[in-house]
């Protein structure tokens, strides 16, 4: 794309290069946007703040941190608006989800709301280890401390950490402050309590929230019916899915690999094969790989073996480990020797080095008696260089 002529009568320190390098960031138009940059850069402009941050919201949409961090480190004394763009586009795109707290603890400066929910989203997506529980702790009582109450956005990123740092309390406490300002009829924070509650092996809490939720859009069904099927509410999850649909919501693919995901392991082969047929035929959704591995998994675990494998050839893309593998487990299980060989034969070429399907497979033809069989499968273990985890005994 090439730059208007009248630009170049527009001073480069201008408010409206700022302002067309945003455009640039909403409409997607990367390469317009470091065109402008170029041309601030030939003209030896050294970033505002202003400008500066426009800069970074440009290539922090376009996921290149590397030109977003090098704009800022070209801004002579970055404001607290300067220091929001980058620590988002850290928080957003960073490999490391900590080096947006590693950088603002070299600043020195202020965190204002923005600032501090950038870096609770970067510790949340850091992991449960003892040293982030420690940094989002200290940064949320800093926010409230400073009178910057956690709002909506900031408590759809705490919420869902808690059950990984604390226990059930936690997660009652973050409703209860919810509840208490008013926060809890937000989508976002309605889903991350769903998922709290949920994770923290309290599935009616999580129903109670979606009970007492007014507004019950699609992601707001899909998380409760994913919560019930976490559960092992298999027909929790049925009665919900069929409520969301009476309801007018149309599902999503994450509602139905969660739903032929419950049925799977609660043998409900029939809702599971009803399901599935509906996905394509009545809601339009092709079914993916995790429904298909699904679908083997339950008609495996009922010993439909040969309806499992019908379904296997029948896929339009080539089956994964994902698939096949439900298929030997269902083959050892009910002692079917000639698939078990045939399944294992494909997982040995999809994945050679996983001790599980070795293991199933030996196990197989030792229940069978073939100890021969058995041990050249062990052998074929040893070969490709596995090795055995060595046992320990208290006595």
């Amino acid at each position: 794309m090439k730059l208007p002529s009248w630009l170049t009568a527009v001073p480069p320190d201008s408010r409206a290069y700022g302002h067309l390098i945003q455009l640039c960031a909403d409409s997607g138009h990367l390469a317009a946007g470091r065109q402008l940059h170029a041309r601030l850069v030939s003209l030896s402009v050294t970033p505002s703040n202003f400008l500066g941050s426009k800069l970074i919201s440009l290539y922090s949409r376009a996921a290149r941190l590397d030109d977003a961090r090098r704009v800022f480190d070209a801004i002579p004394r970055p404001s607290v608006f300067a220091w929001n763009a980058i620590l988002i586009a850290l928080s957003l795109h960073s490999p490391d989800p900590s080096a947006a707290v590693r950088l603002f603890a070299a600043s020195g400066i202020s965190p204002d709301e923005v600032t501090l929910s950038a870096l609770l989203k970067s510790l949340a997506a850091s992991g449960p280890g003892l040293s982030a529980l420690s940094d989002v702790l200290g940064l949320l009582h800093e926010m409230i401390g400073s009178n910057m109450l956690p709002n909506t956005a900031t408590l759809s990123i705490i919420i869902p950490s808690v059950p990984l740092f604390s226990t059930l309390l936690g997660v009652k406490q973050a409703h209860g402050y919810a509840i208490r300002n008013n926060y809890d009829q937000s989508i976002s924070v309605v889903c991350a309590l769903i998922d709290a509650y949920s994770k923290a092996g309290f599935f009616y809490g999580a129903l109670k929230v979606f009970e007492l939720t007014g507004d019950r859009s699609k992601v707001v069904w899909t998380s409760i019916i994913s919560a019930a099927a976490s559960h092992g509410e298999a027909a929790e999850s049925l009665r919900l899915f069929y409520e969301m649909i009476s309801a007018g919501t149309r599902p999503d693919t994450i509602a139905f690999t969660a739903l032929l995901t419950a049925c799977a392991h609660a043998g409900k082969v029939a809702d599971a094969r009803k399901i599935f047929d509906s996905m394509q035929v009545v809601f339009g959704i092709t079914p993916v790989m995790e429904q298909y591995a699904c679908m083997v998994s339950a008609l495996s675990r009922a010993g439909m073996l040969n309806d499992a494998l019908e379904l296997v050839n029948s896929m339009p893309f080539e089956p994964n480990a994902k698939v096949w593998g439900p298929l030997l487990n269902g083959a050892a299980e009910f002692g079917d020797i000639e698939l078990g060989r045939f399944v294992f034969d494909r997982l040995f070429m999809i994945e050679p080095k996983n001790t599980g399907n070795y293991i199933v497979m030996a196990n197989l033809y030792s229940n069978a008696g073939k100890w021969e069989e058995a041990e050249i499968i062990r052998s074929m273990m040893w070969g490709v260089g596995l090795e055995k985890v060595p046992g320990c005994s208290w006595n």
